[in-house]
């Protein structure tokens, strides 16, 4: 008997220790924060911090040149900036209400807001100066300096794309924003389109294949490896399009009654989703 209550008590002992020890390997210690707001250089750091309360994100204008440049399994992209000015940190602010914030429901950014946004001065990928870049949940803005007190709307413009088109890629490939099945059963990607003849049935637009923002016309070449179009390039380019264009700079294009399809599936589809308004972004 005695022998059997021995027994018993190691087992509850062994029992409550495989117990502790799985408490103690499902607890998440939290992380530090690595940064203190307010960061006490910016008339707009109670902004700043109100963003911080709101959304857990850091919009940072000091920050170290190792965070900026982390990324998860590196990258061949070689991005550069200038430090910002943080006392134009709520002109940037300003800016970003207007191309950014204001697109998206409040529920949708308490969400899927990055953890960080780096504000920089100037931003460069390779040696070519850009707008923004987005990696591995963080953003970094250019143009937080003196420039933004007199920003020419074409240029506000030319940011909005730019930002818009890369959150958006950014959602979609990590699986944010969902494409439905119907956008890419419109179009046949089994033979390049032709983009010289607009009388011709294979002609790109008759085919629902829209250019580039810039007028490029990818739906020309065949992927070398699948003998196809790449479907992963319509969604961009067609995302980056709808975006960046107002509804006069479609309407020419939307004569066809492919490309209207596929413009109509994915407005309806992400605004009764996601509560966000393409159309409206592109008319910015």
């Amino acid at each position: 008997m005695k022998e059997i209550k021995l027994y018993l008590i190691l087992l509850a002992t062994l029992l409550a220790g495989a117990c502790a020890e799985d408490k103690k390997l499902g607890e998440v210690e939290p992380l530090e924060q690595g940064y203190v707001l307010p960061q006490g250089k910016s008339p707009a750091d109670d902004r700043i911090v109100s963003l911080f309360d709101k959304y857990g994100t850091y919009f940072l204008y000091e920050y170290t040149e190792a965070d900026f440049n982390w990324r998860q399994g590196g990258g061949s992209l070689s991005y550069s900036y200038t430090a910002p000015d943080p006392l134009y940190a709520g002109n940037m602010l300003d800016l970003l209400n207007e191309i950014w914030f204001k697109f998206y429901p409040e529920e949708f950014h308490k969400r899927y807001m990055p953890r960080k946004v780096f504000l920089t001065g100037t931003l460069e990928v390779n040696g070519k100066s850009i707008y923004t870049r987005i990696a591995q949940g963080q953003i970094a803005v250019g143009y937080c300096s003196d420039v933004l007190v007199d920003m020419p709307e074409e240029v506000r413009t030319e940011f909005k794309s730019a930002l818009q088109s890369e959150l958006l890629r950014d959602w979609i490939n990590r699986g944010v924003i969902v494409i439905p099945d119907e956008f890419y059963e419109v179009s046949d990607y089994s033979y390049a389109a032709d983009v010289d003849d607009p009388d011709s049935p294979d002609y790109a637009r008759a085919r629902g294949f829209v250019a580039k923002s810039d007028g490029t016309e990818w739906s020309r070449r065949v992927n070398w490896q699948t003998g196809r179009l790449d479907s992963s390039e319509d969604l961009r380019y067609f995302i980056d399009s709808m975006v960046s264009r107002t509804s006069e700079e479609w309407a020419s294009d939307l004569e066809y009654p492919l490309v209207q399809q596929k413009y109509d599936i994915l407005r309806e589809y992400i605004l009764e989703n996601y509560k966000i308004d393409l159309r409206e972004i592109g008319n910015y």
